[in-house]
């Protein structure tokens, strides 16, 4: 059998070990609940600055009177003329008819 000289260092080891683990586990817990607490107050400030149901209305509102104005300024109500010119692809600015830069008026 085993004496018990023979097993106290083992246990004692193994005891330190709990002692190790459990600290560690503490640590982690506190850690874990100052990283929620940081995160819990910026959502509380969050939403003190979010947008109140009527403010949020006027908003979309105004998006979608916004997107209203955008549809009657398409393409789509432009004289034929300006259509074209609008489907035509600019120049290339390897083309020789391409517009060639403009001088300084510094005389460069």
């Amino acid at each position: 059998m085993f004496l018990l000289s023979e097993i106290s260092p083992i246990l004692m080891s193994v005891k330190s070990f709990k002692n190790y683990l459990l600290v560690l586990f503490a640590l982690i817990a506190i850690a874990t609940s100052i990283f929620a607490w940081k995160e819990y107050q910026e959502l509380t400030g969050l939403r003190a600055t979010a947008l109140s149901p009527i403010e949020r209305a006027n908003l979309q509102k105004s998006a979608w009177d916004a997107q209203k104005h955008v549809q009657q300024l398409e393409p789509s109500s432009l004289p034929c003329a300006v259509k074209c010119e609008l489907a035509r692809p600019p120049p290339s600015p390897h083309h020789p008819m391409a517009a060639a830069p403009m001088a300084s008026k510094t005389g460069h």
